[in-house]
């Protein structure tokens, strides 16, 4: 008997793995588990995330026959006293939970799976039934239930799935699917590979360029393309070209171009020439005209529509033989603008039928009568990108022209210009685009969150721009590392967060200073009985292990300010540490009529041993100079890992993407400037965005990699 696992499926089969598991404990039978690292085990059938033989003759594939046929093998065992069909309906909705990505869809099925719990263990009978497999299972395949589920928004279901979670048969699938996944990432490279060169890359010789478009902010999907090509061109002991690709006056402008250049200057790149394509108008113009003269490429003024439909069906253009002599006359009235030029366009003359469609007799001019930012209104008709990028490429010496994999159906196109205007070739070098989940990284889609105002504008915290990861806390070394660490690997893969702010981590954490605050609402006046009669500072390291950071004072007073949180956990007569001061024993606690603790009277022990307490206190003094600020967290921009084709973004936005929490912080944070980075004890590292103004102080979360907040379930 065996059941197969892939190990990249989506959703992950947890639920069968905990039936191998309970099978297993049970003794009667032994069902030898199986992963590999795949995300279908067979490419033809999408349901193939599982597939179990308890036969020994033949394999069932995908989650639902997988649970039919452990029910039918082993019904006793998986439903106990129980019928089959009180089983059912929770299985059922399991299938349903395990791979969905709507907000509202989740919510409401945890909802139902919380108020079944509320007089229960089990969601059926007295003992593990196929039931609770399959819903455990659900909630680990599906990270937005399983992060409402931990926040105790759930509360009869965070009961029951933390108990699910202590039962050996759940435990053992957990500890052998990690296992899993650690071998196979042991198995996996563990850097990049950049060995796999350059074609007839000639040391000295070589030329890249990274030509981004004038028409938005670099976000770090441009900033791999940046990076990369600064690489090679180093590597090779060659040149760097920025070049703007500035030919659609409709998309660009100098902000966007000055915003680039900032941008690229932030990722610690320093191109060894700025060009623009704009500066190349009149060249490639005139190219234009040799392949008009030479056959290949005609006037044409089919209606745009009519054209994609000719186009996609094959069908060649009515004006496809048009004479050379009738093309370079309505190419003369594009440059003017007039009525007639604007209604046509000039198309490469390729092929009308190949199968490849980018090769389908592209249009490579097209009038466009709105000022450009460099040059003004001195052109009318400007060339398209598949039409300019091979002329300037080659033009500026260009040896190796990097291109993401999706450009793949279009590089015979940029291979094809370059021999018909007889240029000088130019190696094209593939690597993939670098995607993460729930995350936009279409220039399209971003302008239009900032448009409709559902951002604060390019620098939000929550954009994938360079600017946005900044500005949320990414240190320049820490972007470049993870990047680069990437490798120029042509697999499209989609990434996850929690990576790239880890390697973040490692950067700030050693140089951080350590701060203090606690949380307004519901906070504690303790008072220590045996405190100090008078209010003192003590310099203390901003940093324990980190002394050439300096000191800072902190202040001692009779009076501190405890977290309600913390104040609720104490118990009269315990010993607790007070973190950076000492041990103390709780006296007197007092609450009010609904529970909540509104005053403590605490005794230093400052003799008391912290290493034999359970609980470590922040506090704070209760004195003037405590500062406020706001302490702000954010959440992912849209609910789904990652958006298919024919997905409406906005059907995925989240409902809520940003958390304040009040609180008072320690006075040496009046000190701190805009964009310094800190930890604020047991609540995570942040970087300032408002520094003290008089009145408070705004700290942005960073990320650390570990805690990931999911889909508005944070409170």
């Amino acid at each position: 008997m065996s059941l197969t696992v892939a190990l990249k499926a989506k959703p992950i089969a947890y639920s069968a793995i905990a039936f191998s598991e309970f099978v297993n404990a049970s003794g009667l039978a032994h069902i030898a588990t199986k992963f590999e690292d795949v995300n279908l085990l067979d490419n033809a059938d999408k349901e193939s995330n599982v597939a179990v033989d308890l036969d020994g003759n033949k394999k069932e594939y995908g989650s639902e026959k997988v649970v039919a046929a452990f029910l039918e093998k082993f019904p006793d065992l998986f439903l106990g006293k129980n019928e089959a069909s009180s089983v059912q309906p929770w299985i059922e909705l399991a299938a349903a939970l395990a791979p969905s990505h709507n907000f509202m869809e989740v919510s409401n099925m945890l909802a139902q799976l919380d108020d079944h719990l509320i007089m229960r263990t089990l969601f059926v009978g007295y003992s593990l039934t196929i039931a609770d497999m399959a819903v455990w299972g659900a909630l680990k395949a599906n990270n937005m239930a399983a992060g409402a589920v931990r926040t105790g928004q759930y509360h009869n279901l965070a009961r029951w799935y933390r108990f699910m979670d202590t039962q050996k048969p759940f435990a053992t699938a957990l500890e052998n699917f990690t296992k899993a996944v650690n071998a196979s990432k042991k198995q996996k490279s563990s850097g990049p590979n950049y060995e796999i060169g350059l074609p007839d890359a000639i040391d000295g010789k070589v030329v890249t360029r990274f030509p981004p478009e004038p028409s938005g902010y670099l976000h770090i999907g441009h900033a791999k393309a940046a990076l990369l090509n600064e690489y090679f061109a180093k590597k090779y002991h060659g040149k760097l070209i920025v070049r703007f690709d500035d030919t659609n006056p409709s998309k660009e402008n100098v902000e966007f171009q000055d915003a680039i250049l900032e941008d690229v200057a932030l990722l610690g790149i320093k191109p060894d020439v700025v060009t623009y394509t704009s500066d190349y108008m009149d060249h490639i113009h005139d190219l234009c005209i040799e392949m008009i003269k030479s056959g290949q490429a005609y006037a044409d003024d089919t209606e745009v529509e009519q054209m994609r439909a000719e186009r996609n069906e094959g069908i060649p253009s009515r004006y496809r033989e048009r004479p050379a002599e009738e093309s370079l006359a309505i190419f003369a009235e594009m440059d003017k603008g007039s009525d007639l030029g604007l209604k046509n366009c000039i198309r490469a003359k390729i092929s009308y039928e190949n199968p490849n469609k980018a090769l389908r007799d592209p249009v490579i001019y097209r009038c466009n009568l709105l000022p450009h930012h460099r040059t003004g209104t001195k052109y009318k008709a400007y060339p398209t990108y598949d039409f300019a990028c091979p002329i300037v490429d080659s033009l500026e010496g260009v040896t190796h022209a990097l291109r993401t994999t999706e450009y793949r159906d279009r590089n015979p196109m940029y291979q094809w210009m370059l021999k018909a205007m007889n240029l000088r070739k130019v190696h094209v070098w593939e690597f993939s685009r670098m995607n993460f989940v729930r995350t936009l990284l279409s220039k399209r889609k971003l302008t239009a969150l900032v448009d409709h105002g559902l951002v604060w504008g390019w620098d939000d915290p929550r954009f994938p721009t360079v600017r946005g990861v900044r500005r949320r806390g990414m240190t320049i070394d820490a972007l470049q590392q993870y990047i680069i660490s990437q490798g120029p690997s042509k697999n499209i893969l989609t990434l996850d967060w929690t990576s790239f702010w880890a390697t973040n981590k490692k950067i700030i954490d050693p140089n951080a200073p350590r701060h203090t605050a606690v949380a307004e609402e519901g906070l504690v006046k303790a008072t220590l009985t045996n405190g100090p009669e008078a209010v003192y500072t003590k310099e203390r390291l901003k940093h324990k292990k980190n002394p050439s950071l300096g000191n800072r004072n902190v202040v001692y007073s009779r009076d501190v300010l405890i977290e309600q949180a913390d104040a609720s956990a104490l118990k009269k007569d315990e010993e607790v540490t007070l973190m950076d001061w000492g041990n103390a024993f709780v006296k007197e606690i007092t609450r009010d009529e609904s529970g909540k603790v509104t005053a403590l009277k605490l005794e230093l022990h400052l003799e008391g041993d912290f290493k034999k307490t359970e609980k470590k206190v922040t506090w704070l003094a209760d004195t003037h100079d405590k500062v406020l600020a706001d302490l702000v967290d954010f959440d992912y921009l849209i609910t789904k890992d990652k958006l298919e084709e024919d997905d409406d973004y906005k059907e995925f936005l989240t409902p809520q993407t940003e958390f304040h929490t009040s609180v008072f912080a320690d006075n040496a944070v009046k000190d701190l400037k805009k964009g310094d980075i800190v930890q604020i004890e047991r609540k995570g590292y942040f970087i300032v965005d408002t520094p003290f103004d008089g009145n408070g102080i705004t700290f942005f979360n960073i990320p650390d990699g570990k805690t990931v907040n999911r889909y508005g379930s944070k409170n």
